[in-house]
């Protein structure tokens, strides 16, 4: 029994068919460009700014006709013009909507989460919201650049070594790697293992800044009445900036305040108590000391416990 030809699938019927498709893509595209382009004059307090909210992209996917990854090179080129536009005032509140849109449309583009990620941590000053961008990246794509982009950020901007170590390692499992990654990572390994105490003060009173950085954009979005977007956008940034920093300061370098308390009392038993060595060990001591205090007095005292 001969099946019946579909009547598209003729080729007489072909290029109307590829006619009409073409016509509904055109057709979506203009709709989506012209919800950009109105959004983009749309008063917000009396300023210009261009309004994404974050579940834009699942909005606009039913219109894409399964066309996805087009419409997502669109806004990609829009996001772009987004940047460079807002380049002179420095401030850039829905970066991270738009970012989010586009790989919500298209969840293996890859320089969408990079280059995202890039923006949002030099020129936007948003080194949580880069996380989070990278962090759903990695969870799609499982991609080892992604994972590279999350160790130096890490690494960088965060000052989180112990979790930059941990994308390092993952980034380093995929065979293309290039080598030159893989032996930066055995280096930055000892390093880790190795951090002296300057770099350890200097890492707690980064993050330290960075949480009171984001308290105050929280409470500023706060004030002014911002879309529930972008505060939710914000209260977030703020709580994962506090996360990080208590998990650093209440772990990490506590721990490591009180694992070299304890090598100095080993090493001070070796000298007798008026000797030139046990008077510089008793010194450093005490130096360690102090530090473990603040941390506990901050510990029961943060004025961000209770926010």
């Amino acid at each position: 029994m001969q099946t019946e030809k579909l009547p598209f699938l003729d080729r007489k019927y072909a290029k109307p068919t590829l006619l009409l498709i073409a016509i509904l893509l055109l057709y979506t595209i203009q709709i989506l460009q012209k919800r950009v382009d109105k959004a983009m004059q749309k008063q917000v307090y009396g300023k210009e700014e261009l309004i994404y909210i974050a579940n834009q992209g699942k909005q606009a996917k039913w219109l894409t006709l399964g066309h996805d990854a087009l419409i997502a090179d669109i806004f990609w080129i829009r996001a772009l013009g987004y940047v460079i536009k807002n380049l002179k005032r420095n401030r850039f509140p829905y970066m991270f909507q738009l970012f989010d849109t586009i790989t919500e449309l298209d969840p293996y583009f890859l320089r969408a989460y990079i280059y995202g990620s890039i923006f949002l941590s030099t020129v936007g000053k948003e080194d949580y919201l880069a996380e989070k961008l990278l962090l759903k990246g990695y969870q799609k794509t499982k991609h080892w650049k992604i994972a590279l982009e999350l160790a130096s950020l890490y690494q960088t901007y965060l000052q989180n070594k112990e979790q930059a170590l941990a994308y390092y390692e993952k980034a380093i499992q995929s065979p293309e790697c290039p080598q030159w990654y893989r032996d930066y990572a055995k280096r930055f390994r000892e390093y880790v293992k190795n951090q002296p105490l300057d770099l350890m003060l200097r890492a707690y009173n980064a993050l330290k800044k960075s949480l009171e950085l984001e308290y105050q954009r929280y409470l500023q979005a706060r004030q002014k009445k911002e879309d529930p977007t972008l505060l939710e956008t914000r209260h977030q940034a703020y709580l994962r900036a506090k996360e990080n920093f208590e998990k650093f300061a209440f772990h990490s370098f506590l721990r490591y305040t009180k694992k070299q308390m304890n090598l100095l009392r080993q090493q001070a038993k070796k000298y007798p108590p008026h000797s030139r060595e046990y008077q510089e060990l008793q010194k450093r001591y005490l130096k360690y000391q102090s530090y473990l205090k603040k941390l506990r007095d901050y510990q029961q005292n943060s004025p961000y416990s209770k926010k």
